[in-house]
């Protein structure tokens, strides 16, 4: 069996009327980049009524920690735009200690790999 060293991150985002515009403006660029880069192998967006759901899954830990010092800014303004509901982080214990430090403001609920 193959090492497995994926990583996905859920963050469930409730969005501000106020801010909904502005939003709508923001997330297709963050999409856009997010696919974009050598080491995402899923990144998506999914919506209920004003909540949002993301789907964010590197190969590593590494490719995660590039991803966001390549979207940092934007999903920053993403996040001020919306009240961060829960941030969710999956992946193998060895990985999910590399994101720890990054990943701390958010305070993520973590599931690590049991097999």
């Amino acid at each position: 069996m193959a090492n497995f060293h994926y990583v996905s991150l859920h963050p469930y985002l409730e969005v501000l009327e106020e801010n909904k515009e502005k939003l709508e403006a923001l997330l297709p660029k963050l999409v856009e980049a997010s696919r974009a880069e050598p080491g995402c192998t899923y990144y998506d967006v999914t919506r209920s009524g004003n909540k949002l759901a993301v789907r964010a899954q590197y190969k590593d830990a590494d490719a995660f920690l590039a991803h966001r010092a390549n979207v940092n800014n934007v999903s920053d303004e993403v996040n001020s735009l919306c009240k961060i509901l829960r941030v969710e982080l999956h992946g193998p214990a060895a990985e999910v200690a590399k994101l720890q430090e990054a990943l701390g403001k958010f305070t993520p609920e973590v599931y690590t790999v049991s097999h």
